[in-house]
């Protein structure tokens, strides 16, 4: 019994043909990869941000990044 499934097993790794790496696989890599952050702000600040996503259609992130980008420091 313990020779049979021994000799299974190992014909089994040795005649698979699925699985493995192939050229131009998986899913593309993006032009301007973003990274994942996480802040802890205050109850008003959190419902102003879901307003300005509400009112622009725009995700929280879009948004925080437009703030950030616009900004003239004084």
């Amino acid at each position: 019994m313990k020779d049979t499934l021994y000799s299974i097993i190992t014909n089994m790794e040795k005649d698979s043909s699925h699985g493995g790496a192939r050229a131009g696989a998986g899913r593309p890599k993006a032009k301007n990869p973003r990274k994942m952050i996480s802040v802890r702000v205050s109850e008003s600040t959190h419902k102003k941000l879901d307003d300005l996503t509400q009112h622009y259609g725009y995700s929280k992130g879009r948004i925080i990044e437009k703030v950030i980008r616009d900004h003239k420091p004084e």
